[in-house]
């Protein structure tokens, strides 16, 4: 009875549907983004002991969503043909899914506190491209099920504490930095290549990191490892871009303020 009772939970088959583009994806990707800039500006303004909570709070609620979904994805299809059995493609080997484990070490070990700042980045780059197009986790699939709650919830987490640990000021960007960055997508892309060799047979092949061609079949194979490292790396380049260009816009308006009131002293 038990069983009967979360297999109905966390089934698939209900009302509506969810997919790339429509109503229900562009609402979800618009609440998760609106949603985490207008927190990271309110929590900006917080003490460090606050601020810290949060990131607390959020790093663990990554990795309670990413490790208790491994317990209910046997029941998400009941008795089917493909009950019992777990999602191998939600292992740690895409970016979205390693930034759990290294988010978690980020926050509660000050030993890798060298790595924050590049952590961040792709904790932040990584749930964008998913929320941006989550072609293949939507389709045929109903908005409120436990599947794409899970998804979109677990993505929203991560990236909220990536912009948290900048809108904080836990972590100050730097372009000098961008090494680290590149150093750690080429150890993802390796640890993603070791997945795909190990995990993939002859009835199903795994395209971790989109390292294998086989999800942009357009791009020459060999060449398909060399345009992910480079294009993630574009996109760290662009944080660094949109955050320089921020605190631009943000000295214009302070300096403005500042000498309109300098102004209205003297006269």
């Amino acid at each position: 009875m038990l069983r009967e009772f979360f297999i109905w939970l966390f089934k698939d088959e209900k009302p509506l549907e969810i997919d790339v583009f429509n109503f229900w994806h562009i609402l979800y990707t618009l609440l998760i983004i609106g949603t985490t800039i207008a927190l990271g500006f309110y929590f900006s303004k917080k003490d460090d002991k606050t601020k810290q909570k949060l990131l607390s709070i959020l790093a663990t609620a990554a990795v309670v969503l990413y490790l208790g979904d491994f317990f209910i994805q046997p029941l998400m299809h009941g008795d089917a043909v493909a009950g019992g059995e777990m999602n191998i493609d939600k292992l740690p080997f895409h970016i979205c899914t390693v930034m759990c484990p290294l988010l978690a070490f980020v926050q509660f070990n000050k030993k890798f506190a060298f790595i924050k700042e590049p952590i961040a980045l792709l904790s932040i780059i990584g749930p964008l491209m998913y929320l941006t197009y989550p072609n293949g986790a939507v389709g045929d699939i109903s908005p409120f099920c436990y599947k794409i709650i899970q998804t979109f919830l677990y993505h929203g987490v991560v990236f909220a504490w990536g912009f948290f640990m900048i809108a904080t000021k836990t972590v100050i960007p730097s372009i000098k930095n961008w090494w680290k960055a590149f150093i750690i997508i080429i150890c993802i892309a390796l640890w993603a290549s070791f997945g795909n060799a190990v995990y993939s047979n002859s009835d199903h092949s795994y395209d971790w990191f989109f390292l294998t061609g086989s999800a942009f079949p357009f791009v020459p194979k060999p060449l398909m490892p060399f345009a992910v490292i480079f294009a993630i790396l574009g996109m760290v380049f662009i944080i660094y871009g949109v955050y320089y260009g921020y605190l631009k816009v943000r000295n214009h308006f302070k300096n403005n303020s500042s000498l309109e009131e300098k102004e209205t002293a003297t006269v």
